[in-house]
């Protein structure tokens, strides 16, 4: 499955994105982003690009880990007689694994992002009860939390 998108930013240029999604047997096991921002100049040259490329592990009926590599382009414009030209430098970028917990009756409890050299980006805690409801969840970014709700008073 692919989605294209564009909208126009004024005085910015265009941004486009080309996502592909791929599947096996019904669940996701990869996905590539490809976006980049678009000068509104004659021949629209890329002023910047980053391609991000995922793929999905499984555990049995459950989502185990994400992988994901990035590579970004900074790109400079020159002109090429009616248009303009880009010319793009690309570089690694953020490499993530996101790892997913599981309560005992299958309700996600966690999810933590780790970067390429296994350092803690983002971390997520939920509390289900025994019927899946939702009872609390917090995420911290680089240890500050940046999301809390309490849905009921029995945690934390």
């Amino acid at each position: 499955m692919q989605d294209d998108s564009f909208y126009f930013r004024s005085g910015n240029g265009t941004n486009k994105s080309h996502v592909t999604y791929m599947y096996d047997q019904g669940r996701l096991v990869g996905r590539r982003v490809e976006s980049g921002l678009y000068s509104d100049w004659a021949g629209e040259p890329m002023l910047s690009e980053a391609v991000i490329a995922e793929t999905s592990t499984y555990d049995g009926a459950h989502l185990e880990a994400v992988d994901s590599n990035e590579r970004d382009a900074r790109c400079t414009i020159s002109e090429s007689g009616q248009s303009w030209v880009s010319s793009c430098t690309w570089s690694a970028g953020p490499q993530l694994h996101t790892a997913y917990t599981y309560d005992s009756a299958g309700n996600l409890m966690g999810r933590v992002v780790t970067d390429a050299t296994g350092n803690e980006v983002s971390r997520y805690t939920a509390v289900s009860d025994a019927d899946g409801n939702l009872l609390c969840e917090r995420e911290t970014q680089a240890g500050a939390v940046v999301l809390f709700h309490r849905f009921d008073y029995s945690c934390w």
